[in-house]
C-alpha cells in the first residue's frame, strides 16, 4: 500500500509539473531609534506599535541603544501590536531587547493592558544585554485569529528594542524546468589554435534564448555571454558555465566544463 501511495503522490506531482517552497513575509517590523517618540503610534511595516506611556530612553549598555521601558505589570507599561493579517499557527513573533536587571525575565503577550488573560510567554536569558528571542505561535494559541495583542513584561523592568512578525508562506514555481548538459566535462585548449567548445544540450530548446555563459577565470579564457563562444586568453584553467537564473519562464538551471 505504501508503494502505491508513493507512486501515486509522484504522479500527481509531474502531473502537475509544480513543486512547492517557502518565503518569508514580514507582517510587522519595528527598530526603536533614538527619532522615535514616547507614547505615540508608530508605522511598522504593514501594522502599527503603540508603546503607551513606556518610559523612552538610551541603555546603560552600549551595545543595546534605545528601547522602551516596561516596568509594570498593567496600566500603560505596554506595546500594543497591530497587524493587518490575522495571526495564525507557525507566526513568529521575534523580540529584540535587554533588561534592566541579572534577573531571568521575559514577555508575555496578552489580551489587554489589565491584562486578564495571557495567550503566551517568551523567556529570556538572565543578561542585561541586548539579546533576540523568537516566540513561535503553536496550535490553539489564543493569538490565532488575532490581528491586535499586547506585549507586557513578564517579571523584571525590561527594554523594548525592536519587534518582528514574520511568517512562512508556500510559494508554488509554475515555471518550466530546464536540463543542461555539456557532451564534456572537461576540454583542453592550445595557445594560437582554435577551440571548438564541448556541446551543450538544453531541454525544452526554446530556453536556450535565456542562457548565459560566464568563464570563472576570464585571464584564462573569455566566453561570450551569449553564444558561449571561448577565446584563449593565457596559459591555466578556468571552468565555464552555462545558468539561466531568474526567468520568469523557466526554473533555475546550470551546466559547466573544465577548460
Amino acid at each position: 500500500m505504501k508503494k502505491i501511495f508513493y507512486l501515486l503522490t509522484l504522479l500527481l506531482c509531474v502531473a502537475s509539473g509544480a513543486w512547492a517552497d517557502t518565503e518569508t513575509v514580514t507582517l510587522l517590523s519595528y527598530t526603536v531609534t533614538s527619532e522615535s517618540t514616547n507614547g505615540s503610534d508608530l508605522t511598522a511595516g504593514d501594522g502599527t506599535i503603540k508603546f503607551g506611556a513606556a518610559k523612552f530612553e538610551a541603555r546603560s549598555v552600549s551595545s543595546s541603544g534605545y528601547g522602551y521601558k516596561m516596568d509594570g505589570d498593567n496600566g500603560s507599561k505596554y506595546a500594543l501590536l497591530t497587524v493587518a493579517t490575522e495571526l495564525a499557527v507557525g507566526d513568529k513573533i521575534v523580540i529584540t531587547g535587554s533588561q534592566s536587571s541579572s534577573n531571568t525575565t521575559g514577555y508575555k503577550f496578552t489580551d489587554n493592558t489589565t491584562p486578564t488573560t495571557t495567550y503566551g510567554t517568551l523567556a529570556v536569558a538572565a543578561n542585561k544585554d541586548e539579546q533576540t528571542n523568537t516566540y513561535t505561535i503553536p496550535t490553539g494559541s489564543g493569538l490565532i485569529g488575532k490581528n491586535s495583542f499586547y506585549i507586557f513584561r513578564n517579571t523584571n523592568s525590561i527594554y523594548l528594542h525592536k519587534v518582528e512578525i514574520t511568517r512562512e508562506v508556500e510559494v508554488t514555481d509554475n515555471r518550466t524546468a530546464v536540463t543542461l548538459s555539456f557532451s564534456s566535462s572537461t576540454a583542453n585548449a592550445s595557445l594560437g589554435t582554435s577551440f571548438s567548445a564541448p556541446t551543450l544540450t538544453v531541454d525544452p530548446v526554446a530556453a536556450a534564448s535565456e542562457i548565459v555563459y560566464s568563464s570563472s577565470a576570464s585571464g584564462v579564457a573569455e566566453v561570450n555571454a551569449s553564444t558561449g563562444a571561448v577565446t584563449i586568453k593565457a596559459v591555466g584553467e578556468t571552468t565555464i558555465t552555462a545558468a539561466i537564473s531568474g526567468s520568469t519562464t523557466y526554473k533555475d538551471a546550470s551546466a559547466s566544463y573544465n577548460l
